[in-house]
């Protein structure tokens, strides 16, 4: 393995989200998945890799103390594909982010498999351990994407509009939007697409407006239907946006993007449409049937009705899929954080029906995806993750494909 930091591009081109049969995958198993108390997460992440196809070898971390109890429970599935345990030393993967896809991005150069190390990651050293079992490269790049907020299709990438924003801000190496978006797109030669939607597209800017502001200078209430500013921004940055808000509704240029992660709503299906030769995006709806229409639904709903409307703009072809809001957990359901293949067609779509009254978009979903062409493999169980915000992509990295 080898490891260092770079100022000058990287090298290597990410691995797309959708082309390709899955031959390889990574999953983390914490501490908290395997604490007897915790059956629901574990019928989550066994459903999972019983789902994988036969032949996928599948690499688990987890913590070396927690080794053992890992080799156990793995027992209890039956038939899995071919799995290798990557031990972490020092308890130190059940004390990093829930999530691993968000520490680092996937990429090959040439026969060489290359994890992109992200700025200050939250999700510990996933791509150190995972390079080091591999035999991969590792890079540290000056960049703030994490993984879920790109998402790579066949001769397109998308990155949400808040992961430039993170990397205008990075220290010591500040810049303008611009900037910024021209580094980011220096990881990949497909087309960059930056993802989000702009205010002038909402139907009522006001009630968006309304809660923006106070968000920014009251806090959030206790279940709020509006993704929240960080509490770290000044009072002078808070005014500053108050004004490109303003500007927003009036027809600024400025992109808002609301959910943490943008494969949290949108999903790529490595298909085009077959009279406009456009890409097919599935971007998520909270007020389709069968969603229960309420007001945290429909503050939501208008904030991806005009993400809807930029992406069309943008030149792709746009399926709704239903996604009810979630006042309980404050999250619109990620039925889009799938995971998928195009050879042969198929999709692992996460299912929450154990978490409520889902069943209804649970099966909506399948259909969905069984008209755009894809074999459905229903992944059961993830309504216990709701409260974390993600779902079945969140929990993956490192997936290699043909």
């Amino acid at each position: 393995m080898t490891a260092h930091s770079t100022q000058a591009t990287p090298t290597g081109r990410l691995v797309s989200d959708v082309v390709g049969p899955i031959t390889s995958v990574a999953i983390q198993i914490r501490a908290a998945v395997l604490d007897p108390q915790n059956g629901h997460s574990r019928i989550a992440y066994g459903s999972l890799l019983t789902s994988l196809p036969p032949k996928c070898d599948i690499r688990i971390l987890v913590d070396k103390s927690l080794s053992i109890q890992l080799h156990d429970w793995l027992s209890t599935l039956g038939q899995l594909p071919p799995v290798r345990v990557v031990e972490v030393d020092n308890d130190q993967l059940s004390a990093s982010s829930a999530w691993m896809r968000d520490g680092f991005l996937h990429a090959v150069d040439g026969r060489t498999r290359k994890y992109f190390a992200v700025y200050k990651a939250k999700s510990g050293q996933h791509a150190k351990w995972l390079a080091a079992a591999d035999g991969a490269a590792l890079e540290v790049i000056p960049l703030a994407v994490e993984g879920g907020d790109c998402i790579v299709g066949g001769d397109f990438w998308l990155v949400g509009v808040n992961s430039v924003g993170s990397t205008m801000n990075i220290e010591g190496r500040q810049c303008d939007y611009q900037t910024a978006k021209q580094r980011i797109s220096k990881l990949d030669t497909r087309k960059l697409h930056v993802v989000g939607y702009r205010a002038t597209n909402l139907k009522n800017k006001f009630r968006w407006l309304r809660y923006k502001f106070r968000d920014l200078f009251r806090g959030p209430t206790a279940s709020d239907p509006i993704f929240l500013f960080p509490s770290s921004v000044t009072q002078t940055g808070k005014w500053s946006t108050f004004f490109d808000m303003l500007l927003g509704i009036q027809g600024g240029d400025r992109l808002w993007q609301e959910w943490a992660h943008i494969d949290l709503v949108v999903a790529v299906t490595g298909r085009k449409d077959a009279k406009s030769g456009k890409d097919i995006l599935v971007v998520a709806s909270t007020t389709v049937h069968p969603c229960v229409p309420n007001r945290e639904a429909e503050v939501q709903g208008d904030c991806l009705d005009a993400l809807e409307t930029y992406l069309s703009q943008s030149g792709f072809q746009i399926i709704r899929n239903p996604a009810p809001y979630s006042s309980q957990f404050g999250v619109v359901l990620p039925y889009n954080n799938v995971i998928v293949q195009d050879d042969p067609a198929t999709v692992w779509l996460p299912q929450f029906g154990d978490a409520g009254d889902y069943q209804a978009t649970d099966q909506a979903n399948v259909e969905l995806w069984r008209k755009i062409g894809f074999k459905v493999v229903p992944v059961p169980g993830w309504g216990a993750f709701l409260r974390d915000h993600a779902s079945i992509r969140c929990a993956t990295n490192g997936v290699a494909r043909l």
